[in-house]
């Protein structure tokens, strides 16, 4: 879609849904040569790009604390005879990672690695990360924040020419439809082109009252 489309009447009307197409209705690439840092940050969709992202590492501490079992079911049917510990495990396997930009800041030397105690961790920040093993791969979606979305079943996907399958009343105009199982994954840590450091807020991490609160609401 050309880009000015895109923005046609920003900030005109009183509906945020009459400003922009949003989140997913199309795809913002990263222009060639674009050299500015990334917002990085949730409602910034004009300063920021859909993109795919690589060396998402994975973490070695993580565990699940609870699940909505039954929908996981749903969304995902080839889980239909998973046991609730199965599922912990194939919820670690597709979402446990930490994305390249925050593995940076939590070495030695990054910003976090004091301010999230790592420095006095038995094993420091290798007993945390697994930056050795094989990486994983996300999507990125513009001013999507501390966010990616994985694709579960080891990024296997398929297409389909089904005009039923988006959402009822949409049509794909005879274009083929990805199908895939995904996982948004909220808190793995900023991109490794943010500019975090316009901000102490912008830590790329979902700490754990904050994780509950909103589990609560």
């Amino acid at each position: 879609m050309d880009e000015a489309y895109a923005w046609f009447g920003w900030s005109t009307y009183a509906s945020k849904k009459d400003n922009w197409l949003g989140h997913g209705y199309f795809w913002r690439g990263q222009p060639e040569g674009h050299t500015e840092q990334l917002d990085n940050m949730a409602g910034s969709s004009l300063h920021d790009f859909d993109m795919f992202e690589d060396k998402f590492a994975a973490l070695k501490k993580a565990s699940v604390i609870t699940a909505d079992y039954n929908l996981i079911k749903a969304d995902f049917p080839e889980l239909k005879h998973y046991t609730n510990s199965e599922i912990d495990n194939w919820l670690l396997e597709n979402a446990a990672f930490v994305s390249e930009g925050m593995v940076e800041r939590m070495r030695p030397g990054g910003d976090h690695h004091e301010l999230l105690g790592i420095d006095k961790l038995g094993g420091g920040f290798a007993s945390l990360v697994d930056v050795v093993g094989k990486p994983r791969s996300g999507i990125r979606i513009r001013s999507g924040g501390r966010a990616a979305t994985f694709i579960t079943d080891n990024g296997r996907y398929t297409y389909t020419e089904d005009n039923s399958e988006p959402t009822p009343g949409a049509t794909n105009n005879g274009r083929p439809i990805m199908k895939a199982g995904m996982l948004d994954v909220k808190g793995l840590g900023v991109h490794v082109n943010s500019n975090y450091r316009k901000s102490e807020k912008t830590t790329g991490l979902l700490n754990f009252a904050d994780a509950l609160r909103e589990l609560g609401f």
